[in-house]
């Protein structure tokens, strides 16, 4: 009888034994449940970082016709804009900015190699990237942004931008009011040539030659600069050159010599301009750093004259502050870009690495590496 209520007990005991871990297994189980509830709450409720609202999968007329009142910012881009990566890293992500745009505008990107990207770069005649066009509902240019610029600066062209200030509409106004004052002119005619309305920036010019106000030695230089472009025709630039070596006007006219044989893709042209206006800027003293790695970086491009870019870049780079490092580094890539294109792949990479060495967060330089280890 002792022993059937012993083990009586004993089963009992062991039934509850195994009751209360299937109870503590439960508690713990409940507790996991609690803690990913909770986890997953918080990460739902967590604040999402602002961004631009960048109008997608519409088409251009689709956007035209929901603006309403607001301006259209179209943000043209490029594949390998390293300026347009910039002002999206920098100047996108800034929470002023952010706000702005999303309260006033209507915003798209436009990829030059996109069907409507590049019907849009012909109409708006866009040269450079980035480059952002604000229009109105009938799809007129308001004003532009020409390249790179930080929060506070772009933050500033939208607000000016908004309020119409400084646009061509408020510069014929304001010149119709004030038509003897030159520097308004000289402001309308910027505004046509900085949307590639040549014509009309030279109807601008003609007319203050005509009135005779301000300073006719510009004006006669910017109409001969204007035609050249018009026309695709340097012959009346560098007539100017041979005429007005003093001038301060001569080193612009060297620069639209070379911008219109590149467009009209004169290499061999273009590389004697080039030649010219080295020797000039050096027999002037005003050669810079800058001035030498536009040269050498363009032999680079076009595979022409690398010993003279070579120790050009060489030149520039020994005329910047070594504590500099941003610029310097920016020099000395060139100078390795150009070893690598007369082959020198060991020099190239040890130059490539000084760069790295200045700027290690660059992606760039890393790129270019790879690119001459390839």
């Amino acid at each position: 009888m002792l022993n059937e209520m012993l083990s009586e007990s004993k089963s009992r005991l062991l039934s509850g034994k195994s009751r209360l871990s299937r109870i503590n297994w439960g508690l713990l189980s409940g507790e996991k449940l609690v803690i990913f509830i909770s986890l997953m709450l918080l990460f739902s409720c967590a604040k999402k970082e602002p961004m631009i609202v960048w109008e997608k999968n519409v088409t251009f007329a689709e956007i035209l016709e929901s603006v309403g009142e607001k301006y259209v910012m179209l943000d043209f881009v490029r594949n390998g804009c390293s300026w347009c990566i910039r002002l999206d890293a920098d100047t996108f992500t800034d929470l002023e900015v952010i706000n702005y745009v999303n309260t006033n505008l209507k915003v798209v990107k436009m990829h030059a190699d996109s069907t409507e990207g590049k019907a849009l770069i012909k109409h708006y005649k866009i040269s450079g990237f980035p480059s952002i066009v604000f229009i109105d509902s009938d799809s007129v240019e308001i004003d532009r942004i020409i390249g790179y610029l930080p929060p506070e600066q772009f933050l500033n062209e939208l607000k000016r931008i908004q309020s119409g200030e400084n646009t061509i509409a408020d510069f014929i106004k304001r010149t119709t009011q004030n038509p003897d004052d030159f520097d308004l002119w000289k402001l309308l005619a910027g505004k046509y040539e900085g949307r590639g309305d040549l014509q009309s920036a030279v109807e601008v010019w003609e007319s203050v030659a005509e009135a005779n106000i301000g300073d006719q030695v510009l004006v006669n230089y910017k109409l001969v600069e204007l035609y050249a472009h018009i026309n695709k025709d340097v012959s009346g630039l560098e007539e100017f050159v041979v005429n007005n070596l003093d001038s301060e006007f001569a080193p612009y006219a060297f620069r639209n010599i070379i911008n219109v044989q590149r467009r009209n893709k004169d290499i061999e042209a273009e590389v004697k301009t080039w030649i010219n206006f080295v020797h000039y800027m050096e027999l002037k003293q005003t050669q810079t750093a800058r001035f030498y790695n536009s040269f050498a970086w363009r032999m680079s491009e076009i595979d022409k004259k690398l010993d003279l870019a070579l120790e050009k870049i060489r030149s520039g780079i020994a005329l910047v502050a070594e504590d500099d490092s941003s610029s310097l580094a920016g020099y000395i890539d060139t100078e390795a870009e150009v070893l690598w294109k007369m082959g020198n792949i060991d020099d190239a990479v040890k130059i490539i690495d000084e760069c790295i060495a200045l700027q290690p967060d660059d992606k760039y330089f890393q790129d270019q590496k790879a690119k001459f280890l390839e």
